[in-house]
């Protein structure tokens, strides 16, 4: 006898719990899904003004950080401090060092001889003439 009222006792429990989670199943249901958020959306006159914008840009916009890494990454290879390349000092290993970050930074980064010369307290044509002799010394075509 109480081996039965036990199994009654867990089919009455066990029957509840089943009506509990249809009531919990019906309840999520019913419940509207949430909308996702709309997306902005941009004006495509918006969206052709900054590309107008980022082209003309002058390319040196975006790395004018970077030419002095080129700077000192040249300087390291030659062991040479980034002082006295930037300084007025002509001798002739500080010339040809100065003269490969001119090339480097003019092709890499696509700086302009003025911009470059401003960097370095240079002349353009100073800037030109050391682009000039590095690419001659590479035996490469002088990048315009």
């Amino acid at each position: 006898m109480d081996l039965a009222r036990s199994i009654a006792a867990r089919r009455v429990s066990f029957e509840q719990k089943i009506a509990e989670r249809a009531k919990l199943l019906a309840q999520e249901k019913s419940k509207p899904e949430p909308k996702p958020e709309p997306e902005p959306v941009l004006h495509e006159k918006m969206i052709d003004a900054l590309e107008l914008q980022l082209i003309r840009a002058p390319r040196s916009l975006f790395s004018r950080p970077q030419w002095k890494l080129i700077a000192k990454e040249i300087c390291a290879k030659y062991k040479v401090d980034f002082d006295d390349v930037c300084s007025e000092k002509r001798h002739k290993h500080l010339v040809l060092i100065r003269q490969e970050i001119f090339y480097r930074i003019r092709t890499d980064l696509g700086m302009s001889y003025p911009e470059i010369g401003k960097r370095f307290n240079k002349d353009h044509s100073t800037i030109i003439h050391g682009v000039r002799k590095h690419a001659a010394r590479l035996r490469l075509e002088f990048p315009e």
